[in-house]
């Protein structure tokens, strides 16, 4: 059977990029500054992660009453995108509430906003799959560490 390159990448490949691309200090992932990035996952199970400090933490919640703790005092909010799809058998309704909300939050409290289109590269998946639980926290976290690339320039 032939193995996918995207999917079945070697651990010391992962290890590598976790540790040369992400981890800038002994206290866990950190990027490109000391800003605090809050990352969400929209949906009936929106996951979030925030990053402080290069300390991570990952949450999946269920309505909208947490986001505003989660979003308070961030730098940036970075968020996937809604591209809602004709004949899939998704609830539209549920992700379209939470990026409402969360658009509004940050109206609000003056953060910066970043939509993101949906799929996260397949490496900051399989690197936010080694750092959160859940696979929401997990898509949260992915789209934070491909945020953070771009604004490397990588």
């Amino acid at each position: 059977m032939p193995s996918n390159p995207l999917l079945n990448f070697e651990a010391r490949s992962i290890y590598n990029f976790i540790r040369f691309t992400l981890f800038k200090n002994k206290g866990g992932i950190s990027g490109m500054g000391s800003e605090i990035v809050v990352g969400i996952d929209p949906g009936g199970t929106t996951g979030v992660v925030r990053e402080e400090g290069g300390v991570v933490r990952s949450a999946e919640i269920r309505g909208l009453g947490e986001l505003r703790d989660w979003i308070r005092g961030a730098d940036v909010v970075v968020m996937e995108d809604f591209r809602g799809t004709a004949g899939r058998a998704v609830n539209y309704r549920d992700p379209l509430l939470v990026i409402g909300a969360v658009t509004l939050i940050c109206q609000e409290e003056g953060i910066r906003l970043v939509l993101q289109p949906p799929g996260a590269g397949a490496l900051d998946r399989q690197c936010a799959a080694a750092l959160v639980r859940g696979r929401h926290a997990r898509d949260a976290l992915a789209h934070v560490l491909r945020w953070r690339r771009k604004q490397r320039g990588e």
